[in-house]
C-alpha cells in the first residue's frame, strides 16, 4: 500500500508480502508492518522474531497482539479495548494517527456537465447490491461513467484505483480504508459497512455528516441535474480537518522510530 510506504524515509528498501501466500522470510528486518485480518497472534509472534520493530495496523481485532506498536486510527479507538491483549506494546490511537488522511494529497476538481461514479464494496461479489445500483445509474444520462472495483473482479493496482477515485465525483464505498481515502479527497460518499470491523467508521462519519447511507443513493439519483450538481459542489464545504492536531510525516516517523 502506498500509504504504508509513506511512513518511511525514501532510503528504506520495502518488501511487500501477500499474507495469503506461504512465504518464508529468513532474513532480519528493521521494521515489519502487518495490515491483514489473516495474521493471528501465533503468526505475529513468528514475525516478531525476524523484525526489530513490528507494527500492526488494527481496527478492533478480537485477539492478543505481540507487536511493538499498534496503530488504530479509528476516532473511536480507546486504550481500554487493548486491556489484557498486549504486554509491552505502544498504542497509537485515534484520528491523529490516520496516515491515510494525513498523507493523501487533495486534488481539486470541478464538476461540469457529467458526473462520474466509482463503486467499491470490497473484494467479494455483491451482486444483489451492485445490480440495483447500476440499474438506477443507467437510467440517468447525467452519469456518463461508472468505475466498478472489487465485486469478485481481478484485483487492480492501488495506484490505478486512486487515480479513478480522484477522477470521480461520487463514491459508493464500504466503510474500510477506502472510506478514509474518499474522505481525504472531499468526495460525495454513499457508504455501507460489510463487516462489523467497519461499523465504527461508518457510524462516526455518518454522524458527522461526511457520508450518507447507500440506501439514500436511490433517492439522490432521482433529483434534477441542477440539484445533483449543487449537492456535489456544496458537499466539499462540509469537510474540516479530521485530526485533532496536525501530525506531519516527520513527526509520525519519529514516533514510530522512538
Amino acid at each position: 500500500c502506498q500509504y504504508l510506504s509513506q511512513l518511511f524515509p525514501k532510503t528504506f528498501k520495502l518488501k511487500f508480502v501477500n499474507a495469503k501466500k506461504k512465504v518464508f522470510l529468513k532474513k532480519k528486518y528493521e521494521f515489519g508492518i502487518i495490515d491483514s485480518y489473516i495474521i493471528n497472534y501465533q503468526k505475529e509472534k513468528k514475525l516478531k522474531k525476524i523484525c526489530k520493530k513490528l507494527v500492526t495496523i488494527d481496527d478492533f481485532s478480537k485477539r492478543k497482539f505481540a507487536s511493538d506498536i499498534i496503530i488504530n486510527y479509528s476516532p473511536l479507538a480507546k486504550k481500554k479495548f487493548y486491556k489484557r491483549k498486549i504486554l509491552n506494546t505502544k498504542l497509537f490511537l485515534g484520528s491523529k494517527f490516520n496516515f491515510v488522511l494525513n498523507f493523501t494529497k487533495f486534488e481539486k476538481k470541478r464538476v461540469k456537465h457529467k458526473v462520474k461514479i466509482l463503486v467499491y464494496l470490497g473484494t467479494k461479489k455483491r451482486s444483489h447490491i451492485m445490480n440495483s445500483l447500476t440499474e438506477e445509474i443507467k437510467k440517468r444520462k447525467i452519469f456518463n461513467e461508472i468505475f466498478i472495483f472489487g465485486n469478485g473482479k481481478k484485483i487492480t493496482s492501488h495506484k490505478k484505483f486512486l487515480k479513478k477515485m480522484r477522477f470521480s465525483d461520487i463514491l459508493i464505498l464500504s466503510s474500510g480504508v477506502t472510506l478514509q481515502e474518499g474522505i481525504s479527497q472531499r468526495k460525495m460518499i454513499f457508504a455501507t459497512f460489510v463487516s462489523q470491523n467497519q461499523k465504527s467508521f461508518y457510524d462516526y462519519y455518518k454522524k458527522r455528516g461526511l457520508i450518507k447511507d447507500i440506501k439514500y443513493f436511490k433517492r439522490f439519483i432521482k433529483f434534477s441535474d441542477s440539484k445533483i450538481f449543487k449537492l456535489i459542489k456544496d458537499n466539499k464545504k462540509k469537510f474540516v480537518r479530521l485530526s485533532n492536531n496536525n501530525l506531519s510525516k516527520n513527526n509520525f516517523w519519529r514516533k514510530l522510530n522512538a
